[in-house]
C-alpha cells in the first residue's frame, strides 16, 4: 500500500460493534486511508444508528449519529512503548507493525464511543419544561436558598456589602 490511496466503504450490521455504552445496530460511510511513507492516514466519515441506554430514564432506546475521523497510524517494525506507561502493546493505536492487519471496525468503535454524547437522553422520553422553568419571580423561594445566594453573591461583590 505504498504511497496509495484505499477507500473502504462502511457497511456494518447490527452487532458489528458493540460496548458497555453501546449497541450497533448499523453503520455506513467511507473510510479513505492513505499512506505516505510511514504513515497511514485514516479519515472518514460514517453514519450509525446505535441503541444507547438513557442516563435519566435507564430505558434503551435508539439513535443516529454522524461520526467524524482522522487517525494517523505510524508504521513500526517493532512497537516501543515507554517503560513507565502501563499500556499492553495492544493499547499503543497510534503504532501498528508492518506485518499486522489493521483492524478497521476497532478504529471506527472508537471513534463511534469518543462520539457519544455525555449525558446520554432518549429524545422521545425527555421533559418538556427544565426542572426550575415554571419557577416564575413572583413566587416565593426557599428561605435557605436565599441565604445561601446572599452568601455567594458577597463572594462575588465583595465590596457591595
Amino acid at each position: 500500500m505504498r504511497d496509495q490511496t484505499y477507500v473502504w466503504q462502511i457497511d456494518l450490521p447490527e452487532g458489528a460493534l458493540q460496548d458497555d455504552e453501546m449497541f450497533l445496530l448499523w453503520a455506513r460511510g467511507e473510510m479513505i486511508l492513505q499512506r505516505k511513507l510511514n504513515v497511514i492516514s485514516c479519515r472518514g466519515t460514517a453514519q450509525v444508528r446505535l441503541r444507547l441506554q438513557s442516563d435519566r430514564t435507564l430505558q434503551l432506546f435508539e439513535t443516529e449519529m454522524d461520526v467524524h475521523f482522522d487517525e494517523g497510524l505510524e508504521i513500526v517494525d517493532k512497537l516501543v512503548l515507554p517503560d513507565t506507561l502501563e499500556l499492553n502493546q495492544e493499547d499503543a493505536v497510534d503504532q501498528i507493525r508492518v506485518d499486522e492487519p489493521i483492524d478497521l471496525n476497532e478504529l471506527l468503535r472508537q471513534y463511534v464511543i469518543l462520539s457519544l454524547p455525555m449525558q446520554k437522553r432518549d429524545p422521545e422520553n425527555e421533559p418538556e419544561n427544565c426542572y426550575n422553568a415554571s419557577l416564575s419571580p413572583q413566587e416565593a423561594v426557599d428561605p435557605t436558598w436565599a441565604a445561601i445566594r446572599k452568601t455567594v453573591e458577597s463572594w462575588e461583590h465583595p465590596g457591595a456589602n
